[in-house]
Formats: C-alpha cells, sequence, structure tokens
C-alpha cells in the first residue's frame, strides 16, 4: 500500500509542479503582456545586430578615406627649385628690397665683463646645441608627414570611439545614472505598491515589529517593497514594470554598488523561496536583511 502511495505521489508532483507554474506564467502574461515584451526583446536585438553592422561600415569608409586623403596630400608636387628661385630673384629687384637706408639711435655703451666659464656651463651649451641640430633634423621630416600622421590619428580616434561606443554607453550608464525625467517609475510591481506615501516611514522598525510577532510575510513583503521603492525612486534606477525578479537583479547589479547589489539578491531570494516556494526562512536571516537594509537605505530620505 505504501509503495502505490509513493508511486502515485512520484507521477503525479511532477504535473502539479509544472501545472502550478505553468498558470503562474500563464497569469504573467494576461496581467504583464509577457509575449510582447519578448517580441520587443527579439526586435532590439535584430536592431543591434543592423547597427553594429553600419558602424562597422562606417569604420572601415573613415580609415579608407583617412589613408586616401592622406596619400594625396603625400603625392603632392613640389614646386620646382629654379622656377621658385627666379621668383625671388625678380621679388628683390623690386624698389622694397633694393635699398638701404642708414639710421642713427642712442644706444648705451657696453662695458666690458669677464667671461666666465664653468664644465656645468659647458655641458648646458653642447646640450642645448646637440638639441637644435637634431631638431634642425626632425623639422623637414614632420613638415613633410605631418599632415598625413595628423589625418591617421584623427581617424584612429574616430574609429576608436565608434568601436567602443557600445561600451562606453554601458560604463556611463553605471556611473553616472540618467535623471529620472527620462523615465517615469513604476507606481506598482509585482502586485506591490512603490508609492513613497503607501510606505511607513521607519520601514526597518515596521519590519522588525512584524517579524518579532511572528508574521515573516509581511515583514518581508513590506521589506521588499521598500528595496524596490527605493531603487526606482530615490536612486532612479530605470526598471520598468514589465521586469522579472532575475531581470531587477541584474539590472541593480549592473548600475548600483556591489553592496547593494549583493543585498538585493540575497533579499530577492529569500522572498521567492518565501513567497512562491512557501519556505519558512530563518528568523535570523531575516533580522540581518533589516539590518542591512537600515544601513543602505535608512539614513536616506
Amino acid at each position: 500500500m505504501l509503495v502505490c502511495y509513493l508511486a502515485g505521489c512520484s507521477i503525479i508532483a511532477p504535473l502539479y509542479v509544472c501545472s502550478g507554474f505553468m498558470i503562474y506564467i500563464s497569469r504573467r502574461v494576461q496581467i504583464e503582456a509577457w509575449d510582447i515584451e519578448i517580441g520587443f526583446k527579439k526586435l532590439r536585438q535584430r536592431l543591434e545586430k543592423r547597427k553594429n553592422g553600419l558602424i562597422r561600415a562606417m569604420v572601415f569608409l573613415l580609415i579608407s578615406l583617412s589613408f586616401l586623403s592622406a596619400a594625396g596630400f603625400a603625392g603632392a608636387d613640389e614646386p620646382d627649385p629654379q622656377t621658385a628661385k627666379a621668383a625671388i630673384t625678380k621679388v628683390l629687384k623690386q624698389k622694397d628690397f633694393g635699398r638701404k637706408i642708414t639710421v642713427y639711435r642712442w644706444v648705451p655703451k657696453q662695458k666690458d665683463v669677464p667671461k666666465t666659464s664653468s664644465p656645468w656651463t659647458q655641458f648646458w651649451v653642447e646640450l642645448f646645441e646637440l638639441l637644435r641640430k637634431i631638431s634642425n633634423i626632425i623639422a623637414p621630416i614632420i613638415a613633410k608627414y605631418g599632415e598625413f600622421i595628423l589625418w591617421g590619428c584623427v581617424g584612429g580616434i574616430i574609429c576608436f570611439f565608434l568601436l567602443k561606443y557600445s561600451k562606453l554607453r554601458r560604463w556611463l550608464d553605471r556611473n553616472f545614472l540618467m535623471s529620472g525625467d527620462s523615465h517615469q517609475a513604476p507606481d506598482i510591481m509585482f502586485g506591490l505598491d512603490l508609492r513613497p506615501e503607501s510606505l511607513p516611514e521607519r520601514i526597518d522598525a515596521v519590519c522588525m515589529q512584524l517579524l518579532e510577532e511572528g508574521r515573516k510575510r509581511e515583514a518581508m513583503s513590506l521589506l521588499y517593497r521598500g528595496t524596490l521603492s527605493a531603487l526606482v525612486n530615490r536612486c532612479r534606477l530605470e526598471i520598468h514594470a514589465s521586469f522579472t525578479e532575475k531581470e531587477c537583479c541584474r539590472e541593480v547589479g549592473h548600475k548600483r554598488p556591489e553592496k547593494e547589489s549583493t543585498f538585493f539578491n540575497d533579499l530577492t531570494s529569500l522572498w521567492i523561496f518565501l513567497a512562491f516556494g512557501h519556505r519558512d526562512p530563518d528568523i535570523q536571516a531575516c533580522r540581518n536583511l533589516i539590518d542591512r537594509w537600515g544601513t543602505l537605505y535608512g539614513g536616506q530620505s
């Protein structure tokens, strides 16, 4: 008899669990339009692939234009030395360049100053003389190929920023969050009211009182609701009402400090086990989460 009971439970239990989960998924699809959200995500992925292809094409085009323009400047015809010399001679024969003027003016009388020299002074004189000779050698090279090098550097910088645009955008979103004007914070998520006026002033104190009364579910529900409200209203985190618990954890991990991300992951795991798994959590773990909440959000206004 016991074997038949165990066999029946083993057959029915998976079906029961799967049926309950599918009912949950179906209800979420009806309420939050998950199928539409997934369709939009697939559309965004296709657009991002096209954008990446367009960026690569622009990079190739800019590199080609940089090298073509540089080659054009390098291959320009140089003037004939004989022609240039004749033009200079003609200009010097003009009246403005062919006369001499003697001008007299008062100057202070120079006093004879004894010249002193030392090894240290001689060293600096020789050093500056060497630098002058090196600059005389390098200057014509820079003058001839400087424009080519300049265009190459400009093209390289533009290509670098185009290729790194996505990573740069993620870094800016992570360190400098956008203002709340561009995203409307949701009022309700997972059936929880996130409006600040719907929450008590001291969330951690109320949660601790509910926990001492043995009402763990109410305490953790209020703590989870207060955390989501703090993220979307105080921290201006871009969380949409259609996000799942996992997507919320990923968004917090990308754009909030590590300590805050770890706390939210722990709180989400405990809340999922309590709300959907109907597992009674350890009271000390609940107390630790409430204390950590007070450290992270208790002092904020």
